[in-house]
């Protein structure tokens, strides 16, 4: 039960600040939260995947997403261990956010970049959902690494 929380939670807060963004923003214009800030906001809307993968393809990348985040979330329910679940609980939270968008909208609102790293780095924009699904995958990897 608790995982399911955790899942409710992830989609509910970030859809919340999505729905903030969307109205207070305009499309890529930088936001940044301070002056010396190596945070800021730029309003994206992905209609892809990461690294706008099937960009062209909305129907497939629906189908996708759909299909990836029920696998996610069947294994979440069926795990014992609570480091693994967690993992999953954090890749169905954040996959359901954006899934969520890319069902009512056609793409996913995102919303955070850096500036550090590398140039291609720094033209990245995600979203929380996209920072729960990358915990949650290491999450997930390390539980199976340490059960070897």
């Amino acid at each position: 039960m608790l995982y399911l929380f955790v899942v409710i939670m992830i989609a509910a807060g970030d859809n919340f600040l999505k729905n903030y963004m969307e109205q207070r923003m305009e499309e890529g214009k930088d936001y940044p939260p301070g002056t010396d800030s190596k945070i800021y906001f730029r309003k994206f809307h992905n209609t892809g995947a990461a690294l706008n993968f099937l960009k062209g393809s909305p129907e497939a990348m629906r189908f996708l997403h759909g299909s990836i985040l029920s696998y996610v979330f069947l294994q979440m329910l069926r795990e014992y261990k609570p480091g693994s679940k967690l993992g999953l609980a954090l890749l169905s939270g954040g996959g359901l956010s954006n899934y969520l968008d890319r069902r009512k909208q056609g793409y996913v609102m995102d919303y955070v970049s850096f500036r550090f790293g590398p140039g291609w780095f720094r033209n990245l924009v995600f979203n929380v959902s996209d920072f729960c699904v990358f915990l949650g995958a290491a999450l997930v990897c390390c539980g199976r690494l340490r059960s070897r």
